[in-house]
C-alpha cells in the first residue's frame, strides 16, 4: 500500500536508452551517448588522467548538466567526427 500512494518516477537515463533503441530499430543511425560499457577497453592515457585527477582530488560528482568545458570538447570532437550540430 505504500508503494502506490509514493509513486517512484521511472529513470530519465532508461527513456533516453528505449528512445535510442526504438530509433535504431526504425532504421536510424544512432550515437550512444547513454550509460553503458563500450565494446573496447579504456585507452592507457586516460587511464592515467582519470588516476592523476582523483590523485589531485576530483573524486566527486560532476555537476548535473555536466562540466562546460568537457561539454564544449564533447560538441567539437562530435562535430568533427561525426558531424553532428551541436
Amino acid at each position: 500500500k505504500f508503494a502506490a500512494r509514493m509513486p517512484i518516477p521511472g529513470s530519465g537515463i532508461r527513456e533516453v536508452m528505449a528512445k535510442a533503441q526504438a530509433l535504431r530499430a526504425a532504421g536510424k543511425d544512432v550515437i550512444n551517448w547513454h550509460i553503458g560499457r563500450p565494446d573496447f577497453d579504456t585507452p592507457a592515457h586516460i587511464k592515467a588522467s582519470a588516476t592523476a585527477a582523483m590523485a589531485a582530488g576530483h573524486v566527486h560528482y560532476a555537476p548535473t548538466a555536466g562540466i562546460p568545458a568537457l561539454r564544449e570538447a564533447i560538441a567539437e570532437q562530435s562535430a568533427h567526427e561525426w558531424g553532428v550540430a551541436s
